[in-house]
């Protein structure tokens, strides 16, 4: 009668998670807990571990190699060396607590609460960033050969990466969805099978299997035996058994040979929910941790198994490494029967993952061979033949292996559509939006708030969200509401018109069956909501539906502003882990056609990124933000050119954008410390950043030199723009003239002192006024640069020579640019500059003492180095 598992629990590390794994060949067990110590068990009885204090806390846990590496206090990954358990660098750092970590190969997975996992070679060289994710994460696992990474989440996903590249391989919805790995009803533990063909994860009450090229579902593992949810599973180091536990402690495994039930190995003694599991190396003991910190060890685990089915006829049936359990007492011979036997696959009735050529395997041990090479083959008739004599055909033809499916490219994940300015719809509380003119936050899915930044535009309100809104769009004229259907109720929206005359300020408007709204966009009159059908309604902020239109791609989200509506839809698969996306600019002003202005245009994303807001500048500029803190502004002529921005933050992880603007250059937003996403309480505090341009170099003299010039132009095209459409914006534009000439001048000094004077001859010819020229050029004569002085003053006559700016015909306002005030609605015409008329005259057509453009004080006097004052003038 063999002897049943037994479990010891003992004592290792206060209440809370406990990292573990098993070092070398299974001499020593390592843990590491809420006390900061790492510890070092010869033995799940040893009372004398080896103990390092790390820290004040210790969140995970992973052994790679000769290393160990541990999730620190201060939310490091940290490598140590075996066996003193030197310091041995810091692999990355998250900006919230690490919640697990493993390693294969030369890599090293790791998962932060901060909803980002990072992907780290050992030596530090290379470090593959993975985001998307919609809420922490709570597992990660690499497959023995680190090509794929398997990932678990509080968003419900379980997701299947290539490791190398960060291609999303397969995501599918199977976990109860939570909002902290705190709450999560449980850690959701995946384990791989040795051979790296199939992953194992603890869904609900039982465990699934996922194997082929698509990474789909292959089987389900469940057990009556099973009442709480499975927390954590793990695979035998044969790879022919899953063992899984429960919240309750119980203690089970799996055969996958056949199909038969699961058998219970133990159960805590105090039914705690166990958090990890680890096999040793032998494969007849399991560890594993629970919530309150202590340490178990399962022993004995293959004297229950019964023998594997085998077909009794069948002279090459596969033998049972427990089959031999009594026939074998030594170690080292089971060592060497386990490795032989380590060529029998798993079966997770799927004939890919099935090897049938046993005849080929060397590692297979097969009946037929074993009596052909001691010379009691038998004959059809039972009777011995001779090892040596011709082997007889087989009966019957092996079946054919089916030919693998063709793998085709790996698509991209489309990004799902979201509203700017807002938070993820499964968190409880959360932001609807934000923007320059207020906040709308919906509370529990129960109610709606309502702010303005301006108490002036509108009092606060509060509104019983009882459609289920999801969706929210806010202007100083009215609030857009959108809900999706709901049981047999369709998809509605809610507008609440503040501007309107009338007693009657709220309309409804259902959407066609199966319609779901996706984005919404509010502007000076009118509203837009895009569809999940690729439809774009257009309709007045009385609820009139103006227009119909046709979505080139799957709606990523909207932004209004005045008579502007920016559409940004998919436009394409994209290249692994990237998006293809495209803005459209259509014109929703009521009495006019749809127009494009400008064309449609790709949006640019860094790589790996997504997009994360879109909208206008204050002054009517299409600008997007991706996920690596990239702004982009839509600045070229016809749409054809993005300029790069960013936004520095130093002590934040993430800048929430929420507004631009091209005349201060700065960029509003709520700084996020561990999260990508603001929480609603506390109130977030907004932010004022200066934005500048990505320049190489930047700090450096000559790239600050260069990015404040270029930043300068940057704003004078804006204002450019601006005064095309009939504002007055000579008075603006004095500051970054003299902002530019001065950077200008600067650098012009110093390519002549670092003796680079075709350098100096470009730097002169940016710039635009033909005294700022002339005076470079005595300094470069005072300098001794005789031939750069002669190139100087033709570049002034030429300047000279140029027609003015009013002598030229006067340029076609961009088709984003601001309308005249005079075209406007009264309500927009208050806070707008007046138009001016232009001068007719140019300046040889002045009157004597009439002074020149630029005020009394003439034209901004040109600014020079301090060093070379008195010498240029």
């Amino acid at each position: 009668m063999t002897a049943a598992a037994r479990t010891y629990v003992r004592y290792a590390h206060p209440e809370g998670r406990v990292g573990l794994a098993y070092l070398g060949g299974g001499e020593r067990l390592a843990t590491a807990g809420a006390d900061g110590e790492l510890r070092l068990w010869t033995g799940v009885e040893d009372d004398d571990p080896e103990s390092f204090p790390l820290g004040e806390t210790l969140t995970a846990l992973a052994a790679a190699g000769e290393r160990l590496v541990v999730g620190t206090d201060a939310h490091a990954v940290a490598l140590l060396r075996l066996p003193e358990l030197s310091a041995d660098g810091v692999l990355t750092r998250y900006t919230a607590p690490v919640t697990d970590i493993c390693a294969a190969g030369a890599l090293v997975a790791s998962a932060g609460c901060d909803m980002l996992v990072r992907v780290c070679s050992l030596d530090g060289e290379r470090q593959l960033e993975l985001d998307g994710f919609g809420a922490p994460v709570l597992s990660v696992a690499l497959s023995p050969s680190a090509a794929v990474l398997l990932t678990t989440c509080c968003d419900g996903k379980v997701t299947f990466w290539d490791a190398r590249s960060g291609r999303r391989l397969a995501a599918h919805a199977l976990l109860a969805v939570s909002n902290d790995v705190s709450t999560a009803p449980s850690p959701a533990r995946p384990s791989w099978s040795p051979d790296g063909r199939s992953a194992a994860v603890p869904v609900g009450d039982g465990v699934r299997l996922f194997g082929g090229d698509d990474w789909s579902e292959r089987r389900r593992l469940s057990s009556e035996l099973i009442t709480r949810p499975v927390t954590a599973c793990a695979f035998s180091p044969c790879g022919r058994f899953v063992a899984a536990a429960t919240a309750d402690g119980l203690l089970l495994e799996w055969r996958l040979a056949g199909d038969g039930p699961a058998r219970q190995l133990d159960r805590h003694e105090g039914r705690l929910r166990v958090n990890t599991l680890c096999w040793h190396p032998d494969g007849d003991r399991l560890a594993f941790t629970d919530n309150a910190g202590q340490l178990g060890v399962t022993s004995n685990v293959r004297a229950g198994r019964a023998a594997a089915p085998a077909a009794a006829a069948d002279p090459d049936a596969l033998m049972d490494i427990d089959s031999l359990q009594d026939a074998i007492d030594d170690d080292d011979d089971r060592d060497l029967l386990e490795a032989a036997l380590d060529g029998e696959k798993n079966t997770l009735d799927d004939p890919k993952l099935i090897d049938d050529d046993d005849e080929e395997d060397d590692n297979v041990i097969s009946l037929r061979k074993i009596k052909a090479e001691s010379g009691f083959l038998s004959d059809a008739d039972g009777e011995p033949t001779d090892g040596a004599t011709e082997a007889r055909p087989s009966a019957a033809p092996a079946a054919a292996r089916p030919a693998p499916a063709p793998r085709g490219p790996a698509f991209a994940e489309p990004q799902p559509a979201f509203q700017p300015g807002s938070t993820p719809a499964h968190l409880e509380r959360r932001f609807m939006v934000w923007n320059a003119v207020g906040v709308v936050t919906a509370h529990e899915a129960d109610s709606i708030d309502v702010e303005f930044h301006d108490s002036a535009v509108h009092h606060p309100l509060h509104l019983r969200n009882t459609l289920g809104h999801t969706l929210a769009a806010l202007s100083e004229r009215a609030l857009l509401l959108a809900a999706p259907a709901q049981d047999d109720a369709p998809a509605k929206l809610q507008c609440l018109h503040f501007s309107s005359w009338d007693s009657n300020k709220e309309w409804y408007l259902d959407l066609a069956d199966g319609e779901e709204p996706e984005a919404v966009a509010l502007g000076a009159d009118w509203l837009a909501v895009a569809t999940s059908r690729r439809l774009l309604r257009v309709l007045t902020l009385t609820g009139v539906q103006l227009r119909v239109l046709s979505l080139c791609g799957r709606p990523v989200c909207l932004a209004g502003w005045e008579d502007r509506l920016l559409v940004v839809h998919h436009a394409g698969t994209g290249l692994p882990g990237e998006q293809s996306l495209a803005a459209q600019l259509l014109s929703a002003a009521g009495r006019r056609p749809p127009s494009l202005a400008p064309a449609p245009v790709p949006v640019p994303l860094a790589p790996q990124s997504r997009l994360v807001w879109a909208g206008f500048s204050d002054q009517g500029t299409p600008c997007v933000a991706d996920s690596s803190g990239a702004l982009r502004l839509l600045t070229g002529r016809q749409g054809a050119a993005w300029t790069p921005l960013e936004a520095p933050h130093p002590g934040a992880d993430h800048l929430f954008v929420v507004g631009v603007s091209e005349l201060e250059q700065t960029a509003r937003g709520l700084l996020c410390r561990g999260s990508r996403y603001p929480a609603v309480l506390p109130r977030p505090v907004l932010s004022v950043l200066p934005l500048r341009l990505p320049l190489a170099e930047a700090d450096s003299a000559r790239g600050k030199l260069e990015e404040e010039a270029a930043r300068a132009r940057l704003l004078l095209d804006t204002l450019s723009r601006l005064d095309a459409a009939g504002f007055e914006t000579e008075e603006a534009a004095v500051e970054p003239r003299r902002a530019r000439a001065a950077a200008l001048t600067q650098l012009f000094a110093l390519a002549v002192r670092t003796d680079r004077e075709h350098r100096a001859l470009d730097v002169a010819a940016q710039m635009e006024q033909v005294a700022t020229v002339e005076a470079v050029a005595g300094y470069a004569s005072r300098q001794r640069r005789a031939v750069l002085a002669q190139r100087l003053m033709e570049l002034a006559q030429t300047l000279a020579d140029a027609p003015d700016d009013d002598d030229e015909p006067e340029p076609a306002a961009e088709d984003w640019a601001p309308r005249a005030a005079a075209e406007r609605a009264p309500s927009e015409r208050v806070a707008e500059p007046e138009r001016v008329p232009r001068r007719a005259q140019t300046p040889d057509q002045l009157s004597e003492g009439e002074e020149e453009e630029g005020g009394e004080d003439g034209p901004p006097p040109v600014p020079v180095l301090p060093e070379i004052a008195g010498e240029v003038g």
